[in-house]
């Protein structure tokens, strides 16, 4: 994705889990920040099982 942080983690809220944008909009702060941590968790996560079926499949 382009744009600043922010703006990232807004649109994966709005797109991937289907929230209002006023939902995202008024989060305090830390609510932003502990929901930004848990989306990059996940993406993380994804991008690791992701590696990993891709190596599995190489086996096959």
């Amino acid at each position: 994705m382009g744009g600043d942080f922010d703006s990232n983690i807004a649109h994966y809220c709005i797109h991937k889990l289907k929230w209002k944008p006023s939902t995202y909009d008024l989060m305090s702060v830390q609510e932003k920040a502990f929901t930004a941590a848990s989306i990059q968790i996940k993406i993380d996560e994804d991008k690791k099982e992701a590696k990993e079926l891709k190596r599995k499949n190489k086996k096959r």
